[in-house]
């Protein structure tokens, strides 16, 4: 088992290779074999795509070893800080996605 924390809905994570910010949507277990699975989605996507979903190990885990050569030692996926988004994706479908996690309010 890997010593990373289990990321919560709402938290953001930075992707080591295109460097894409993604939402955490939900993590739940696989209801056959248990495997605990990551739902997440790209911020600047549209609502209605499909999420993905990875396992969490694979997730929370290193790169592989082929491709540790290549970007040394380094997490697949980074938690970013959520203000550092807000300000990023100030003007994007990302608030759209906030807002039903309570994470930004609409204004009314």
């Amino acid at each position: 088992m890997n010593k990373r924390r289990e990321p919560k809905p709402g938290e953001i994570y930075q992707h080591f290779k295109t460097n894409n910010f993604y939402v955490i949507l939900d993590v739940g277990s696989h209801t056959e074999t248990k495997e605990r699975l990551v739902s997440y989605t790209e911020i600047d996507s549209p609502i209605d795509k499909e999420p993905y979903k990875r396992p969490l190990e694979m997730f929370i885990g290193e790169l592989p070893y082929e491709q540790k050569i290549e970007y040394e030692k380094i997490n697949r996926f980074e938690k970013v800080n959520i203000l550092t988004c807000l300000i990023l994706f100030k003007n994007s479908s990302f608030y759209r996605k906030m807002i039903p996690l309570g994470l930004v309010y609409e204004k009314q």
